[in-house]
């Protein structure tokens, strides 16, 4: 029994897994049997909630920041 995938060929032939001029991408075969399936389009207005819930969840202006946070070399000694 051959299996499919692990037979030889010879050197001088063209292999069979390069695709020829004549034959079909993957995209358009998809399409002709109908398994291609286009995407639904999101209203932008949709993100642009989310983005608002996000700004109002994390605001720059209440964030502490303390430049003395890092660890100098004096801290390290004592």
């Amino acid at each position: 029994m051959l299996d499919g995938p692990l037979h030889e060929q010879p050197r001088n032939q063209r292999a069979t897994v390069i695709r020829t001029s004549n034959e079909f991408v993957l995209l358009e075969w998809l399409n002709s049997t109908g398994r291609l399936i286009a995407r639904e389009t999101l209203e932008s207005g949709h993100l642009n909630d989310q983005v608002e819930e996000i700004s109002e969840i994390i605001d720059l202006d209440d964030l502490a920041y303390d430049g003395d946070d890092d660890d100098s070399e004096t801290d390290l000694e004592s």
